[in-house]
């Protein structure tokens, strides 16, 4: 994306997710299916870092944000985010949501369209990183959680989605009737970034 780059170089293996390119499109695929694809420190670390990197690979001209198995993204992990933060100090609190922080900031300014790929849940977290997105294509399946105030927290970065849409996006659960009301609300407000896909699921890595 552009000329101007430093010496060092990319790195080549994502530890916390399955990280690819191929034919221009780069795609995250979060890697923890038996977790629904629960996020953790170092998945959240891996992205910051990643979306760092992306926009000066130049072999990418599109992001997409997957899960494997039958979720998206359940959001923090219960015991690794949620029960490990509860017995941190302050300073520790405010680090981890500047770093959340600065991965729904990485995904807006991206240069790159990124497309979120979803099927199953996405709750907490992992709905944050769907309304983040540019476009988001929604299986059947999809379903929306918005779980912040139930552990006490208070979800700052859901900011990314328009007020009004969000409103209209808990007001009907993703049932069939419910995605066709939502989806007619969404275009009355301007948006045309979702669209209904039939069921997929992202193959498990062995």
């Amino acid at each position: 994306m552009t000329r101007f780059r430093a010496s060092a170089g990319f790195t080549e293996r994502w530890s916390n997710f399955d990280f690819a390119v191929e034919g221009g499109v780069a795609t995250i695929t979060l890697s923890r299916p038996e977790k629904l694809n629960a996020l953790t420190f170092d998945v959240y670390a891996d992205l910051r870092d990643l979306l760092a990197e992306l926009p000066h690979r130049g072999d990418a001209r599109v992001l997409v944000l997957a899960g494997q198995g039958r979720g998206f993204c359940s959001g923090g992990d219960v015991e690794e985010i949620i029960g490990e933060l509860q017995g941190r100090p302050t300073a520790d609190l405010l680090e981890f949501t500047r770093m959340t922080g600065s991965v729904v900031k990485a995904m807006r300014d991206c240069p790159l369209p990124i497309v979120a790929e979803i099927n199953g849940v996405a709750a907490g977290a992992g709905s944050v990183l769907a309304l983040a997105s540019d476009f988001r294509l929604l299986a059947r399946s999809a379903t929306f959680a918005f779980l912040f105030s139930r552990v006490a927290l208070a979800g700052a970065d859901i900011a990314t989605m328009p007020y009004d849409v969000f409103t209209k996006l808990v007001k009907h659960p993703l049932t069939d009737s419910g995605l066709e009301r939502f989806l007619a609300d969404w275009r009355r407000l301007g948006g045309e970034q979702l669209e209904i896909h039939p069921e997929t699921q992202r193959d498990e890595r062995p």
